[in-house]
């Protein structure tokens, strides 16, 4: 355990790195967008998250599922931008990091997408059905 929080087992520690499984397009929404236009994002591109960015900086992270459990099933309006709801500060691990080292991250963190960098810049976005996929090839 890491404080509190599960770990993943040991039996599972694969040896490749995230960066083979990871999906290496990342839509980003300027933190003024609103809602009605992330959601169209989200559905032209087939992605379950935007990157939030303010001045094309990553600042948070916005999903389908904070689409579903914030706004579609309290009824609220669309009619809002995405920086104001977003997730933030912005989890992220480096490229090269080990899927166990991954799952780590998101179970510790309770996330289910980890946005993956090299130095400062956003070069992929790993989900826990990557993670899963990848252990099922392992």
């Amino acid at each position: 355990m890491i404080g509190n929080l599960p770990q993943v087992p040991e039996t599972m520690k694969p040896w490749f790195e995230v960066d083979h499984f990871m999906s290496k397009h990342v839509v980003t929404a300027d933190e003024r967008t609103l809602l009605e236009d992330v959601a169209k994002i989200m559905a032209e591109k087939h992605v379950g998250s935007v990157i939030v960015t303010s001045q094309g900086e990553p600042r948070g992270i916005f999903t389908e599922r904070d689409m579903l459990t914030k706004f579609l099933a309290q009824d609220k309006s669309l009619i809002e931008e995405v920086g104001s709801v977003c997730s933030s500060p912005l989890i992220t691990a480096p490229i090269g990091i080990s899927a166990h080292e991954a799952a780590e991250i998101m179970v510790g963190k309770h996330i289910k997408r980890l946005p993956i960098t090299k130095g400062d810049k956003l070069v992929g976005v790993l989900s826990a059905r990557d993670l899963v996929e990848a252990y099922a090839r392992g």
